[in-house]
């Protein structure tokens, strides 16, 4: 199938920029934005998802990787999720559950196999849009809704399921600290820590005065996980949620919508977190200090997406009209 890309490259605070547009003939829409994005864990392919579809690219060419199964599992989303608003690669990359829904009827997960993407299960536990999944394990995850539930499942055993309950509105989202623990964030503004073996509530944290729209665990921060929440205050804030401590916050002046850690930095060097916002701007904030150290143009009116290679400095974010910004960033 045709593509067209162009390309351009603006050299701004040490990023390039490289403006991909996909080809109507293929996502079957030029107005649907990128959803979501993520890469496998070798980094050889990036996966996106909007209301068209399913696409998978080859990196680090972003040239599109074309199959029958992918395809049909292209369809299957787009038919089935309505607007997909989560994709999320299982630990071991031999898995990925995309999930969504139609607003205020269902959330529906979708289970494929990695690579061959045969449909391993299709479930639904929540009655409102999924917004959000983690995996907490190689077979089970939890999947966040917008009628205010999170559920453990595992699409190894579907027919048992557990409910997280105690979020007052939709859940928009959660992350896994370990296969003990997990956090969660929603529009009722709060930041919520669960036990994962006696399905109980453990703490409950009301720092924020907006929604949350995104939650991010450092990977590498050692026996008290640390934890960055994104919220509509416009606040960024970096929690130790195992013993209830909120350790600082960044004030923007802009709404973080996703944000993602830095990649495997050297270990002298200090921990960055990358927040896309609600103006277009890539912000990046140090955790140490909480400080914006640096904000890039991304191209973009408004960002839907967030992705960052698991090895290379490459950031990648998904906008309208099915564009995918590239920017390559040089950390001093």
């Amino acid at each position: 199938m045709n593509t067209t890309t162009r390309i351009g490259c603006k050299i701004a605070a040490n990023f390039c920029l490289l403006l991909l547009l996909l080809a109507p003939s293929y996502l079957h829409a030029t107005d649907a934005p990128v959803l979501d994005l993520e890469f496998t864990r070798e980094g050889n392919y990036l996966i996106a998802i909007s209301q068209s579809g399913l696409t998978v690219y080859r990196w680090p060419e972003l040239t599109l990787a074309k199959s029958e199964s992918i395809e049909q599992a292209s369809r299957l989303v787009s038919s089935v999720l309505d607007t997909p608003q989560d994709l999320h690669v299982s630990k071991y990359h031999d898995m990925i559950t995309i999930s969504g829904g139609p607003a205020t009827e269902a959330g529906v997960s979708l289970s494929f196999s990695l690579p061959s993407w045969e449909l391993k299960t299709r479930q639904q536990f929540h009655e409102d849009s999924v917004m959000a999944t983690q995996w907490i394990d190689a077979t089970r995850l939890l999947s966040a809704g917008m009628d205010s539930q999170i559920s453990l499942w595992s699409p190894e055993n579907p027919a048992s399921s557990s409910l997280l309950s105690g979020h007052s509105k939709g859940v928009t989202a959660i992350c896994t600290i370990s296969d003990q623990y997990a956090v969660s964030g929603g529009l009722d503004q709060t930041i919520r820590l669960w036990n994962l073996k006696t399905l109980q509530l453990e703490k409950s944290f009301n720092h924020h005065a907006g929604s949350i729209t995104a939650l991010a665990l450092q990977s590498d921060s050692g026996s008290l996980p640390l934890v960055a929440s994104a919220s509509e205050d416009q606040t960024v804030r970096f929690w130790q949620p195992t013993i209830g401590r909120l350790v600082r916050f960044a004030q923007l002046d802009a709404t973080p919508l996703k944000i993602v850690w830095q990649i495997n930095p050297e270990p002298n060097e200090k921990k960055h977190l990358i927040a896309a916002c609600d103006d277009g701007l890539i912000r990046i904030i140090d955790s140490q200090t909480a400080s914006v150290i640096r904000t890039i143009e991304s191209g973009l009116t408004w960002i839907y997406s967030l992705a960052i290679h698991p090895k290379d400095e490459v950031i990648l974010v998904g906008g309208d009209s099915n564009q995918i910004i590239r920017l390559e960033m040089n950390t001093p």
